[in-house]
């Protein structure tokens, strides 16, 4: 938003002094801040106290209340209202009139055609409504013009082919279903003031995700006629690209507005259909559990997407990013769910019958596995045997991001074990050794860690895919057991090659000020997302300026 000031002329009159752009750092934004607390405190001593409480002081001291208001800041005081300006700020914005006086928020702005003047950060977050209304809207329009349902069938075998495929599939669907709204949901709620925004935002790009996939799969590979014909495998394999935006956004989660992830989701979803249809169709790589088209695609695009957003500058540790006790209870909840859940994912793209009974007995024994490995790996890295949260909140599921992709081969119990506690010890060791030196040496930032719990366990996966085809022969197809080893390889390379520079350009998209990324003072915080009403009510005394704009903003 750009902000008007007038200030006093030389005739004693008041001359406009031009537009402010006031941001989250500048003095202008600081001041307005302020000015927004005494503006609630003098509308408070207007009205008087309320029974049992009484006036809170003025959250600078020597701010005056009266007929304007005295705000101190910086060694300095300025007379903040509509009217003859006060003494002119030590420290003026750059471009600003050192005379000028600000507008505060809550009163009339006489530039702005009498309208009530408003933080800067609420145009952009209009264009949250706005992309999702427009989306949505011509969702709807695509929808009716393109898309339908098969034709009821008048025959009795058909009819029960349908049901049997329902019936079997749609178990499988609300399994996944529940993994990624409740339990991946809550894996990402370890960040203690952001929660709210964790839950909603994942719940929010699932959705969006899903949407987008059916058009772009609808286009690219079941268009004719003018139709596109929807089916619950349809529908299943949209949410399977979907996952792919829910993993990359742990990369740079609580640093991104939801307009840079809805960006970032369309990107996304357009480079993973591309990059899967290379690797399964082209290639015949076999991964029926999406290690390598779903896991190590989506790892390496939100690293990417980290490095092209925040390139070079190492981001310091935030004082709200560090989980606390009930914040790291939550997270560990949203790991049970995922284990209890993850051979539905792994095992519902299987053929009926001995292939996915395999599927889901390996998914087990691996996980099984990397479960009591990881509490092994955590208690002996640490000095005095203890277990370390995030250890157990990811290491728990390294086992079934690996042994997805051989969970269908013909794999003794012996090798499903082994790769779960392989997968774990790689996991908690990324953790303590390799999440650090990659953000020392490359500047790399991994919010979450997912190159701990996607990467290095899909990377592993792969291999082991390799050996598999080359120790069962009888799994290598047409191609032979040498070219179907090299085809895994490569959709290897081609998975992480391709979700590289993917992620780099969509991230370099998502620097864009209109995308309106938050200042570093307001990450991690639900509140400059969320109506609070205990902190809005009340805000704490240890409240920065803008947190308290933030929560009164609303009352004012």
């Amino acid at each position: 938003m750009r902000q008007a000031g007038w200030s006093g002329g030389e005739d004693g009159g008041r001359k406009r002094t031009g537009y402010l752009e006031p941001t989250a750092n500048s003095w202008a934004y600081l001041c307005a801040a302020e000015a927004q607390e005494s503006l609630q405190n003098s509308a408070q001593l207007e009205r008087g106290p309320r029974l049992g409480t009484r006036p809170r002081p003025s959250a600078t001291p020597g701010a005056r209340l009266g007929g304007g208001m005295l705000v101190a800041g910086r060694g300095h005081a300025s007379r903040v209202g509509i009217g003859r300006a006060g003494s002119p700020p030590e420290h003026p914005c750059p471009g600003e009139d050192p005379a000028a006086t600000i507008v505060p928020y809550g009163t009339l702005d006489p530039l702005a055609g009498g309208r009530m003047a408003v933080p800067p950060s609420t145009y952009p977050r209009r264009l949250l409504p706005l992309f999702l209304g427009l989306f949505q809207g011509a969702l709807l329009l695509f929808f009716a013009l393109f898309v339908t349902y098969d034709e009821p069938s008048a025959q009795v075998e058909d009819t029960s082919l349908v049901a049997n495929q329902v019936y079997s599939t749609f178990p499988f669907f609300q399994d996944i279903q529940v993994m990624l709204v409740v339990g991946l949901g809550l894996l990402l709620t370890f960040l203690p003031r952001y929660g709210f925004s964790a839950l909603t935002h994942n719940f929010l790009l699932l959705n969006f995700s899903v949407q987008w996939a059916l058009v772009l799969q609808g286009l690219l590979h079941h268009f004719h006629h003018g139709q596109i014909h929807l089916d619950l495998h349809k529908l299943l394999l949209s949410e399977f690209a979907a996952v792919t935006v829910l993993i990359s956004v742990g990369a740079i989660l609580g640093r991104a507005s939801p307009c840079q992830l809805l960006v970032m989701a369309t990107c996304e979803i357009a480079f993973y259909l591309a990059s899967e249809w290379v690797i399964v169709t082209c290639l015949g790589v076999l991964d029926v559990g999406g290690t390598i088209t779903i896991h190590v695609f989506s790892c390496y695009f939100g690293l990417g997407v980290s490095k092209a957003l925040f390139r070079a500058t190492q981001q310091p540790l935030h004082p709200k990013e560090t989980p606390t006790t009930s914040s790291d209870l939550m997270s560990l909840v949203g790991t049970l769910i995922l284990w209890v859940f993850w051979p539905s994912f792994v095992a519902v793209l299987c053929q009926p019958g001995d292939a996915q009974h395999r599927a889901i007995l390996n998914t087990l024994l691996a996980m099984s596995a990397s479960a009591i490995t990881t509490v092994v790996a955590s208690s002996l890295l640490d000095r005095d045997g203890k277990l370390s949260p995030s250890h157990l909140q990811n290491g728990s599921l390294a086992g079934g991001v690996a042994i997805g992709v051989v969970a269908d081969m013909a794999v003794p119990p012996v090798a499903a074990l082994a790769l779960g506690s392989l997968s774990a010890v790689l996991c908690v060791l990324g953790f303590r050794f390799l999440t650090p030196l990659l953000a020392r040496k490359l500047t790399l930032h991994d919010q979450c860690g997912i190159h701990n719990l996607h990467g290095l366990p899909g990377i592993l996966g792969a291999a082991a895919s390799i050996v598999a085809v080359l120790v069962a022969p009888k799994d290598g197809g047409s191609r032979g057991v040498g070219g179907q080893a090299l085809c895994q390889a490569a959709g290897l390379a081609v998975a992480v090659g391709a979700s590289l520079l993917a992620g780099l350009l969509t991230g370099s998209a998502l620097r864009l000020p209109c995308l309106a990324r938050p200042p570093e003072r307001l990450c991690f915080d639900d509140l400059l997302y969320f109506k609070i009403h205990d902190q809005a009510e009340s805000p704490g005394p240890d409240s920065s300026a803008e947190e308290g704009a933030l929560a009164l903003k609303e009352q004012v």
